[in-house]
């Protein structure tokens, strides 16, 4: 593996990527540094995901750890939460964040709350993957934003990345916890060409391994007279509202949350794998409301 750090920034950094080839960087490291860590999902084999999640995967691993499921959210999501109270690391996509409805008990009940359920005996160390968004007229069904629906269900983090320097090191952060993790990419974000998108998602990654700690908001831009607590795809816009802002001599400054829940103290068992961690929190993000 790599060096690993922690939030090193981008200084330095030679290589500007997509925020999907950013996540497949993060999970192909993981991958190769330890074979429990494994890919489950709804086309994520041959086709790579359908918003680019595990573009090429495939051809560094054997479909034993790139693996095609069912159209059964249930069954996968609770395949891999065994799995994962089993000692492995999987990490198991959900298409679209409005299909979660099908397998929410496996999540809120089971992923969340094995390890309180079993007296500590068991850590659920798995990533939950979902896609959220939409406004690219894929209707009511495929284009929901669920972040509150995840934030407030106890017993797991949530992360969203609005940067592909955020994307890689969440990625690593949430395949090293040994509790589980919610990490939702915004498809506007992923560096699809037919996908409308703003400015900024690409952006310079480092070619070593480094983790971002969940729970430790971004300062994007330092102001004096306004304050705003956003994530995902939310950052861009306040980012370019800051802009407009300053021509009228107004201050502003702009916040990424990079997470909406974190539950900090949540392992039961000391860590199988070395986390890097800060405990340093530069400024706290509000739980994000569904929006598009």
């Amino acid at each position: 593996m790599a060096k690993t750090e922690s939030d090193p920034g981008t200084a330095g950094a030679d290589r500007e990527l997509t925020m999907s080839r950013a996540m497949v960087d993060a999970i192909t490291s993981e991958m190769h540094a330890d074979e429990e860590v494994f890919y489950m999902g709804e086309d994520v084999q041959d086709y790579g995901g359908i918003f680019d999640s595990t573009q090429g995967l495939l051809k560094e691993f054997d479909r034993d750890r790139v693996m095609d499921v069912p159209i059964s959210e249930t069954a996968y999501v609770g395949a891999a939460v065994g799995a994962a109270q089993a000692g492995m690391r999987p990490i198991a996509e959900i298409m679209f964040t409005d299909f979660v409805g099908v397998c929410l008990d496996q999540v809120y009940n089971q992923m969340a709350k094995n390890t309180y359920m079993s007296g500590s005996a068991v850590n659920v160390p798995m990533v939950l993957t979902t896609a959220v968004g939409g406004t690219y007229n894929d209707a009511a069904q495929h284009s929901q934003t669920l972040y509150g629906l995840f934030a407030h269900l106890p017993g797991m983090k949530v992360v969203v990345p609005s940067t592909a320097y955020d994307a890689k090191g969440l990625m690593h952060a949430a395949v090293r916890d040994d509790d589980p993790v919610v990490y939702m990419f915004h498809k506007r974000l992923m560096g699809i060409g037919w996908m409308p998108a703003p400015e900024g998602p690409k952006t310079p990654v480092p070619e070593d391994d480094y983790t971002i700690p969940i729970g430790e908001a971004d300062v994007k831009r330092e102001g004096s007279d306004v304050t705003v607590a956003t994530l995902g795809l939310h950052v861009h816009r306040a980012l370019e509202a800051a802009e407009e802002l300053a021509a009228t001599s107004t201050s502003r400054s702009s916040t990424s949350g990079r997470w909406s829940r974190w539950t900090p103290g949540l392992s039961s068992t000391p860590s199988r794998r070395r986390a890097d961690s800060s405990s340093s929190t530069r400024t706290t993000s509000p739980t994000a409301s569904p929006a598009r």
